[in-house]
Parts: C-alpha cells; structure tokens; sequence
C-alpha cells in the first residue's frame, strides 16, 4: 500500500506502509508509476480540479475509487433552502441537485467544492463512488459528538434542546473504513455509485441521549423553542428534511455490515472525551436565557 499524502510526517505506531508526500497540485505519473497500483482510492477530492490533477496522474488502465457525499442529492439542496418534505430513505438512483456549489456564499474557502464535478471526473474513468454520510468516530476533526460534550464536560445539567426529530445519516469511521475496503478487495465492482450509510439511524434526540448515556452524564434535555435555541444547537431544531441513505445496494454487494449506532456512538465519544481539546472559555449565556425561556413559558 502507498499513501499518498501532503504531510511531512506519519504517526507514530502506525501500519508499516509506504508514503509519498507530495501536494495534490504536484503530482505527477512518475510519482506512483514505480509503485504501479492496481485500484487508487481518492479520500479527499473536494473539487474538479482536484478530481482532474488526480487522473492523469495514473496510468488509464488503474481501478478507481472515489468518496463523495450524501449532499450531491436533491434532497440535500432542499434543506439548503429551507424546503422540506421530499420522501427518504434515498437510493443511488434519486434525483441528484439541480445546482451545484452549495457552500458558496456560506464558508469561506469552500467555493469550488463540489462533489457532483467529483464524480463527473471519475465516471469518466468507470470509477466506484462510494457516497459517505456524515462520518464520525476517533480523529475527527469536526467532532460531531461536541454539541452536547461540551456542555457535559463544563458540568452543565441542563441543556436546552429543540424538538430533535431530524433523522441525519451518520456512519461511523471504521464502518466506512469496512465498506471501503470490501469495494477494493472486490475486484470486479467498476462504474458503479453505492450508498454507504448505515442500516438504522437515530433521531437528533435519541443521539443526544446516547451520548450522555455514553459520557456517564445525567444532564437533562429542556425543550425550549427552536427561535430560542442557541446556535451550535441548531440541529436539535424541528427540521422537515430528513437526509437517509438507502445502502441495501451495497449491503448485498459486498456482504457488509454496520455496528448498532448506540455502540458506535459509545466508542466514538470515548475517545473524544480522552482527546477532549475544548476551552473553558466558552459563553453560556444562550443557553441560561433558552433555559429562562423553557421556565417562563406558560
């Protein structure tokens, strides 16, 4: 195995594997053609460009294997928008959006992202798409989990919550780690999309309570308004679009399961609670008032 990869280092104590460092924007054919790979596994392409600098720089006759996301759907957009209502769980064949660039605007650096110019590059070379959910677990750098951690760990036993009826597909790393080794280890997938998401997801609500559950906490979930929530807790709002993959394509494909979302809730929040790099510096002041607002309310 190579990984290819724009660090200087490798961690310590890890798999005895080769690297190659180089940026994205410089590689070139001469980079891997020693190695010679029979299926290239593109983890992190988040543009056509970067899509485009990683073909031709490997020989036409290679296998690929490419992550995209759950946001190239239609349904996706819908929530973007505000609008709601389109029919879950989502099989590979549902309508994909309609605009493109949907971070444009939103976050700063994020304006060529585009999974769906991802994926163009790669069908082009008959690639397997392999479309992620939210994924979470060890080594996470978005820690998913922090919403409700951070109040847990800053000892708060009260913390506002809205209806929490949002169904988000999430899948954890060494789930998505499973799957995707299955794609490559199965030699004759090509030109397919697949769904890798997990078989059963659980409501905002029923997460929230898993990760107190896992954290050994017993704080409390305050209903306050969704007009009275504070920001970092805005996916606890009463949300009309449901984001759910359908990955029985890729269950039956490849004979692969999931973990049960609490245990693998569990295993992610505790190592983010043995990794936790929060401050003690955080403002608590929306959630005292949408905690008032709850009490005030007749």
């Amino acid at each position: 195995m190579l990984i290819v990869h724009r660090g200087a280092h490798e961690p310590d104590g890890w798999l005895d594997v080769q690297h190659l460092h180089r940026d994205r924007g410089s590689l070139s054919v001469s980079d891997v053609s020693s190695f010679a790979p029979d299926v290239v596994v593109d983890t992190s392409a988040m543009t056509h460009r970067d899509a485009e600098l990683a073909v031709n720089a490997v020989r036409d006759d290679v296998r690929f294997v490419v992550l995209s996301s759950m946001d190239v759907y239609e349904v996706y957009g819908n929530l973007l928008a505000g609008r709601s209502g389109e029919p879950v769980p989502l099989a590979e064949d549902a309508p994909v959006r309609s605009s493109r660039y949907p971070y444009r605007g939103r976050y700063a650096g994020m304006e060529d992202y585009e999974k769906l110019d991802v994926e163009d590059i790669y069908r082009a070379r008959r690639a397997v798409v392999c479309r992620l959910p939210a994924v979470f677990g060890p080594h996470d750098e978005q820690r998913r989990e922090d919403f409700i951690l951070r109040r847990v760990v800053a000892g708060r036993t009260q913390i506002p919550f809205g209806a929490g009826n949002w169904l988000w597909s999430r899948l954890h790393v060494h789930d998505a780690a499973v799957a995707l080794a299955a794609v490559v280890e199965h030699r004759q997938i090509e030109d397919e999309i697949l769904n890798i998401g997990p078989a059963s997801t659980l409501t905002v609500r029923q997460w929230a309570k898993a990760i107190l559950l896992a954290a050994g906490s017993t704080s409390s979930l305050v209903p306050v308004p969704d007009t009275a929530l504070p920001g970092d807790l805005w996916l606890s709002a009463s949300i009309g679009q449901h984001i759910l993959a359908d990955s029985s394509k890729a269950r039956a494909l490849l004979n692969w399961r999931d973990r049960d979302p609490t245990v693998a809730t569990a295993d992610s929040v505790a190592w983010h609670l043995a990794h936790y790099i929060g401050g003690d510096d955080i403002d608590w002041t929306p959630d005292d008032a949408a905690l008032a607002a709850f009490v005030q309310s007749p």
